[in-house]
């Protein structure tokens, strides 16, 4: 099973790459780790590059504008047509940490029995969103997809999706511009609807499986899962977005994001983050 992770080239996401890249070293499988990563950008910033350096699977891709949810499925549509990435993969966001590899799982074993294996999340629901079609097929899709022979023209459709979605956001959210976590809700909900719109579009060719727990959060205390989600962070401790480093530029008492995860130890998630950051912090 390999994995796959699509990013802007700013410091904000360097940062957040150097962590999922050390997540899958504590297992020594970061060649499984594919990066696709915006051609022309930030510099890489010096605090941030340890891992991003010598990662052997980097994919720079071409794609003009500022960072928008349609660039990671640009990522995953190149990797793909190049044979960069090959199926089975998952599917990942950048703020998360590994937990246990897939290798030797049931989510593993049953590749060849589900196109799509997917984290639950029962707070997706139509809140923000116009039904556009999917009400009988909605999905609670959490970050983490796992994918199996599906053919490439259903990730072109995904991407062509996106693309209309960012282009004409009144027609899938109710406000789309309505703030939701530092962001507006389309910037936040762009990329899940797009898969789950093209999911459900297709659903007569896909298999599909929930699970409950492939992801948890840093609140998360004694549950056994696969990856970790930092994205909400643990206020007021860690905020994720406080690190944006837009022109070097950020609001905390600590120097970087690695020191303040590296002194959380509130849960037994928190702690195995800190874990691994601080082997991060002891090799750079």
């Amino acid at each position: 099973m390999e994995y796959f992770v699509s990013a802007g080239n700013k410091a904000y996401y360097h940062w957040q790459l150097e962590l999922l890249i050390q997540s899958f070293k504590k297992y020594g499988i970061e060649d499984k780790l594919v990066i696709a990563i915006s051609s022309s950008e930030d510099a890489l910033y010096k605090d941030f590059c340890s891992n991003l350096k010598t990662h052997k699977r980097i994919f720079e891709y071409d794609c003009a504008g500022s960072f928008g949810p349609e660039r990671g499925l640009i990522g995953l549509h190149e990797v793909l047509k190049t044979g960069e990435l090959s199926q089975p993969f998952t599917f990942l966001r950048s703020d998360t940490i590994l937990m246990h590899p897939i290798g030797g799982t049931s989510i593993e074993e049953d590749a060849d029995n589900f196109e799509i294996q997917f984290s639950r999340n029962p707070s997706m629901n139509f809140k923000h969103f116009k039904e556009h079609g999917v009400a009988g097929g909605w999905i609670e899709l959490g970050n983490v997809l796992c994918l199996n022979n599906i053919e490439l023209s259903f990730f072109e459709r995904l991407y062509h999706r996106m693309v209309d979605i960012t282009s004409n956001k009144e027609k899938y959210f109710k406000d789309p511009y309505l703030p939701y976590k530092n962001k507006k809700v389309w910037e936040a909900f762009a990329e899940k609807i797009c898969w789950i719109i093209t999911i459900v579009e297709n659903a007569k060719n896909l298999r599909l499986k929930g699970i409950t727990d492939l992801e948890i959060s840093l609140r998360d205390n004694y549950t056994n899962s696969l990856f970790i989600d930092y994205s909400d962070g643990l206020p007021p401790f860690f905020i994720k977005n406080t690190y944006k480093y837009e022109d070097n530029y950020y609001f905390t008492d600590f120097e970087t994001p690695f020191e303040a995860l590296s002194d959380i130890f509130d849960t037994t998630t928190t702690s195995y983050v800190s874990n691994i950051v601080r082997n991060y912090l002891k090799e750079i």
